[in-house]
């Protein structure tokens, strides 16, 4: 199957296991975004550039549980004329720490909610027409 690790994933587990992921797309792309963090810091020792594929995702996860992880620098910090510096220098990479040990007792939490929920929609036999 052509796509992302966890595009992949999903399409396998709609197309054969007919899992309807309309109830789990929130775990779900928590999960994923946890799974690029995790891919980062193995990877690319805590660290994203704009230039990544992910730093989009990263920086709006990130943004959305500053609590739990953030960024070491300041990456709306501009120049002197105003502009962003990672703007300037897309290829610079800005360090991310995670903060709190509540950010894996969210995914552990968030985990559980998706497999209680996947497990049973999972089905392998063809649905009849």
């Amino acid at each position: 199957m052509k796509g992302s690790e966890g595009s992949q994933k999903a399409k396998y587990l709609r197309k054969y296991a007919y899992v309807d992921f309309s109830v789990l797309q929130s775990e779900w792309d928590f999960l994923e975004n946890v799974r690029q963090i995790r891919n980062l810091i193995i990877h690319h020792h805590s660290s994203v550039s704009p230039l990544d594929k992910d730093w989009h995702t990263v920086r709006k996860f990130i943004d959305k549980n500053s609590t739990l992880i953030r960024f070491k620098d300041d990456i709306m910090e501009t120049d002197d004329s105003g502009k962003l510096i990672h703007e300037i220098y897309p290829s610079h990479r800005f360090d991310f720490i995670i903060t709190s040990p509540e950010l894996n007792k969210k995914l552990l939490k968030t985990a559980t909610i998706f497999f209680d929920q996947l497990i049973p929609q999972i089905d392998f036999k063809k649905p009849t027409v």
